[in-house]
């Protein structure tokens, strides 16, 4: 039997990830700064607490790329946003969720427990779109609202989760740019992703309140997202 589709789970799982981010970092933030107090006197170093920001970041956008997915594959198959809101198929619509994967992958039998299909780039995810739904909607929009962003969260996900060069290379960039300072220069010595999300420069989020911090203003973006994708 098809799965059943339904997208208010969907969307209430990544609000509910997203929140629990925010509480994360919103715990933890007094103990980032490096004073001699938070070095001595605290339960985490400040180098800890910053590693827990990056973790809690890196969670979150998992937690978006899981999302992406499932609603996907859901208005694929007939799925509504609980507005009602039913994006128009180009091509009719899935039997079912697992009938949706086949479609998008080519593969019969596909089984996304087993298999990765990957989420994480906004790009592609736009291009898919637009094969199966008419004009991309509501994929197009939304994402393409958040491109830049989304890429340079993946990148900072990146810097978080690995150390290879690349990895290095690519987080370099994207702080350089969100802290204002000219792409040659150098970043200090163990510069790390979560004191790039602690930071309130806002140079990344133009539209954005300059007195909340990158984490927060990445975290606002989801929300925003989930808002477009999945309207209430």
């Amino acid at each position: 039997m098809a799965r059943k589709a339904a997208l208010g789970t969907v969307r209430s799982t990544l609000i509910g990830a997203v929140g629990s981010s925010l509480n994360l970092f919103a715990t933890v933030e007094s103990f980032c700064k490096r004073t001699y107090g938070g070095m001595h006197d605290e339960p985490l170093y400040p180098s800890q607490a910053r590693r827990v920001v990056g973790l809690a970041f890196l969670a979150s956008l998992a937690a978006w790329e899981e999302y992406v997915e499932a609603v996907f594959v859901r208005y694929l198959a007939g799925a509504s946003a609980p507005s009602g809101y039913t994006p128009t198929p180009r091509g009719g619509t899935a039997v079912g969720i697992d009938h949706s994967y086949e479609l998008i992958t080519g593969s019969l039998g596909f089984d996304p427990d087993t298999s990765i299909l990957s989420w994480s780039s906004p790009n592609r995810v736009i291009e898919r779109s637009e094969i199966f739904f008419y004009q991309g909607q509501p994929f197009k929009g939304a994402i393409g609202k958040w491109n830049k962003q989304l890429q340079d969260a993946s990148k900072i996900r990146n810097r978080v989760a690995h150390a290879s060069s690349k990895c290095r290379s690519e987080f370099k960039s994207v702080a350089l740019q969100h802290l204002g300072r000219d792409p040659k220069a150098k970043l200090s010595q163990g510069f790390s992703a979560g004191d790039l999300l602690l930071d309130t420069g806002q140079r990344g989020f133009p539209a954005s309140n300059p007195a909340i911090t990158y984490f927060e203003a990445y975290m606002n973006m989801f929300l925003d997202l989930a808002d477009r994708l999945t309207p209430e």
